[in-house]
């Protein structure tokens, strides 16, 4: 009995680790099942994503590819007329940018000055293709500059930017070429070789002679004095001539005044302005004075005002003078005796006047007597 239910006992032992062993099994198949339900979408997105990186990472590789490409396209290139220039002579400055032809090339605007450089000039071209099959969708764009400069010795024309974006995408990004700096030796308009620091050895003092007085120089110098002199008397003279003359001057002219008076010029109205003209010349010019620059009015004026004429010449002067710029400038109408008789009258004034008023340096005074001239000035 006792052997039984030990054997009993042992059976139902292994059947109760049978079962649990079969019911571990069934939660591991269980739980493999539900992790491989789990990782099958995991594995997915986890392949996804690695195949994202490696194309990204080949489109990264082929965009800088292509911007390597499109930088080795592109190319810019500096030169310069001359590399040895003087003060204020012309040079020119050629810049040449070589890129597809999709290439938008940018100079920007030209600076006044480059350096010690002034620009005076600015020519840009734009962009032309190049021949050959080598340079098969190229283009050339290209700016001269014109530069002057004050400044002597080695000057620099510094780097010089170009802005261009390749191809028409509007998401291309602008790209900087820059040219490389260049010197340029300017030498002075006076001499080739002038350098600021380097001064030139001063030329030997030149000895002056003392001027020498000579006889001739003394000589020379009397003889102008004398020309001198001599002038001043020859002009001294011909004033004083010329003041003495005016008496002869009226009477010349009353002279051949009446010569014309029995021709068939004659005319009684002209003869009567002509008097008055006589008179008044003869009045005027006496005193130093030019008549043919003063108006009646002014003459009128000096000879009321200034000149010392006794009170019975000077009334029919005035008269005379008024009367004939009226004949001159207004129609007047009077018969011929009429006429005749003021003709007579005005020359008997004229004659008058010549007698009583003879030379330059003496003037009547009011009651018909002559004073001198100095007398009047003080």
């Amino acid at each position: 009995m006792i052997r039984l239910e030990t054997s009993q006992r042992r059976l139902n032992c292994g059947a109760a680790v049978e079962r649990k062993t079969a019911k571990l099994k069934m939660r591991r198949d269980s739980l493999t099942l539900v992790l491989r339900r789990a990782f099958v979408p995991l594995g997915v997105i986890v392949a996804i994503m690695i195949s994202l990186a490696r194309a990204h990472a080949a489109d990264h590789d082929t965009n800088k590819h292509d911007a390597d490409k499109t930088e080795t396209a592109v190319k810019i290139t500096e030169s310069i007329d001359r590399t040895t220039t003087k003060v204020l002579e012309p040079i020119v400055l050629t810049l040449a940018v070589v890129a597809p032809v999709d290439s938008e090339i940018d100079f920007h605007d030209a600076p006044e000055t480059l350096g010690a450089f002034q620009v005076v000039g600015v020519t840009d071209s734009p962009g032309l293709p190049l021949l050959g099959d080598a340079n098969r969708g190229q283009r050339r764009w290209t700016r001269r500059l014109v530069l002057e400069t004050l400044q002597v010795g080695e000057q620099e024309i510094p780097s010089i930017e170009v802005t261009y974006t390749a191809g028409d995408s509007a998401a291309s990004k602008p790209r900087v070429l820059r040219t490389q700096p260049m010197t340029i030796q300017v030498e002075s308009v006076l001499t080739g070789d002038d350098q600021p620091h380097a001064f030139r050895p001063m030329k030997d003092k030149m000895v002056v002679p003392p001027p020498q007085k000579s006889s001739r120089s003394i000589a020379g110098i009397l003889t102008i004095a004398v020309l001198g002199l001599g002038l001043l008397a020859i002009v001294i003279r011909l004033q004083f001539r010329k003041r003495a003359t005016a008496s002869a001057v009226a009477l010349q002219r009353l002279s051949a005044l009446d010569a014309r008076r029995n021709s068939s010029e004659f005319d009684p109205k002209w003869s009567y302005v002509e008097l008055a003209g006589i008179a008044r010349d003869f009045v005027i010019s006496r005193d130093g004075m030019n008549p043919l620059v003063m108006t009646t009015d002014e003459v009128i004026r000096y000879i009321t005002t200034e000149c010392s004429i006794s009170a019975d010449l000077q009334t029919p002067l005035v008269e005379l003078l008024l009367q004939a710029d009226q004949f001159k400038f207004a129609p007047h109408r009077s018969d011929g005796a009429e006429m005749a008789e003021k003709v007579k009258h005005a020359e008997r004034l004229v004659r008058e006047l010549i007698d009583r008023l003879p030379t330059a340096s003496s003037k009547p005074s009011l009651d018909g007597k002559h004073v001198s001239s100095n007398k009047e000035g003080n």
